[in-house]
């Protein structure tokens, strides 16, 4: 399983993909409405870890497309 680490800003997130051998297999910066495809690509099953600061807080649903 891989896991996926996603710091989620207002406009732009970070995110890095790591296999379950810890080896990093993806690293970029995604625009953050563009997250709902992001996640629909990754096909397997993985582990999401989010971290979100107080501007993230703005953000619901239909903020991500």
């Amino acid at each position: 399983m891989n896991h996926v680490a996603i710091d989620l800003g207002s406009r732009k997130s970070q995110f890095c993909i790591r296999s379950a051998e810890v080896q990093i297999l993806r690293e970029d910066k995604i625009e953050t409405k563009a997250l709902r495809g992001f996640f629909k690509q990754l096909g397997e099953k993985s582990r999401v870890v989010l971290e979100a600061d107080r501007k993230s807080t703005r953000l619901n649903s239909s903020d991500i497309k």
